[in-house]
């Protein structure tokens, strides 16, 4: 029995990726069965079998609870599993100064599980979102940070060097948005890098992503998908049923889901510039995105006199263009919905302007987020509510969209 435990834990710290010892690898003695057994309830080994996650020669997840380990030796034998030393057995060995400056490679020499996550301040990628030696690509649910080939500098210091191939996001329970970073992929960066990332390091009370943890650890489909992403499949198939109708698309830029401008996206610094910044952006995908082209049978110079009567002209507006289409070609037992709409796109446009009226100075205030969230649930649920009139034109009505858009599994944070 201090044969196996031993090689366990020989096995663990040298092997280099914190491995297991495979069952098939013990000698079959008989009392093998009856010695892990009792390793498991001394908390000396744990069994990993792979449930939740398909391989079992690494420790993924944390492991099962003694008794459930033990009923399923119980019911089922050893089994193909391996078995891993517990934390508690790790304590007693692992010297803490073999591993110092890598916080996160001696969580995993404790016993901590590789796809155990740690959660992040959003400032933490502010830097590499504006460093253009990084190639920055995030999606709301997941993304990655690569030290550009071009940029690469031996000498330069090591957060300037940094590849993280995968992170995703996670919220705590007052649904603060956070970055999550599993702690293999922390513990395969060099000492300055984890203790860079360390340093924005929000503790415990964070959940991951649902997409997130099912993509990147159960390995299934994802369930639904992002607002942005969704905002921007709504103009494209709106523009597809103006085709459909006979007329120009209704909109001028042709993105759709995955397909976005940069930008387009949560903030990650929750300050009033960056909230202007996006406004501004919104605000260029709505009202200034309107195709003037679309409006064939529409007036667009309105007339007027000045008090002295002299005649004046002005362009008008797309968004009472677009009213005015509205109302010249649809009919509503309810108008309300309609109402709704033309609101939200004029909401958006004030919000917009507002900064420019005045001098602001910048602020930095969590409520931001929120005010984001609200804004890009407004855009959204105005273009989805015009795709959905269009969907009763005649020309039209054999157009469809994405299950996924149809039935809205939209994630708003």
């Amino acid at each position: 029995m201090t044969r196996i435990l031993a090689a366990v834990v020989d096995r663990y710290i040298k092997s280099g990726h914190f491995n297991g010892v495979a069952i098939r690898e013990l000698k079959r003695t008989r009392t093998l069965r009856a010695d892990i057994e009792t390793l498991i309830r001394e908390r000396g080994v744990d069994l990993v079998r792979g449930d939740g996650h398909p391989n079992p020669h690494i420790k993924a997840l944390p492991a099962d609870q003694p008794d459930s380990q033990l009923a399923k030796i119980s019911a089922d034998g050893l089994g193909d599993g391996c078995l891993y030393p517990t934390p508690e057995a790790l304590a007693r060995v692992i010297k803490v100064d073999d591993y110092r400056g890598r916080p996160y490679t001696l969580e995993l020499a404790l016993g901590a599980a590789q796809l155990d996550f740690r959660a992040f301040d959003l400032r933490s990628l502010e830097y590499y979102r504006n460093d253009p030696r990084f190639e920055y690509r995030v999606d709301d649910i997941h993304g990655s940070i690569i030290y550009k080939d071009e940029y690469f500098d031996k000498h330069a210091p090591a957060r300037d060097q940094l590849v993280m191939e995968r992170f995703g996001f996670c919220h705590s329970d007052k649904l603060r948005r956070a970055v999550a970073v599993f702690l293999w992929d922390l513990h395969k960066l060099d000492g300055e890098q984890q203790e860079h990332w360390r340093g924005f390091d929000l503790g415990d009370g964070y959940k991951l992503h649902p997409d997130y943890y099912r993509t990147s650890i159960i390995g299934d489909f994802p369930e639904g998908v992002s607002i942005f992403d969704a905002f921007l499949e709504e103009k494209h198939h709106i523009n597809i049923m103006c085709g459909l109708m006979g007329r120009s698309p209704l909109f001028r830029s042709a993105h759709k889901s995955h397909d976005r401008p940069e930008g387009f996206g949560f903030l990650i610094r929750p300050t009033q510039k960056e909230l202007r910044n996006f406004l501004l952006l919104l605000d260029q995908l709505m009202s200034d995105d309107l195709n003037r082209d679309f409006f064939t049978d529409i007036e667009m110079i309105e007339k007027g006199t000045t008090p002295s009567g002299k005649v004046i002209t002005a362009t008008k507006g797309t968004i009472q263009a677009l009213q005015e289409w509205i109302d010249k070609h649809i009919r509503f037992n309810d108008p309300k919905p309609k109402d709704e709409m033309l609101k939200a796109f004029r909401d958006i446009r004030k919000l917009r302007q507002k900064p420019a009226h005045k001098h602001e100075k910048d602020v930095f205030d969590e409520q931001i987020f929120e005010t984001q969230r609200e804004a890009i649930i407004t855009a959204f649920g105005a273009v989805r509510t015009f795709r959905l009139m269009l969907a009763n034109h005649p020309s039209a009505r054999s157009h469809r969209v994405p299950e996924w858009l149809q039935s809205a599994r939209i994630w708003t944070r």
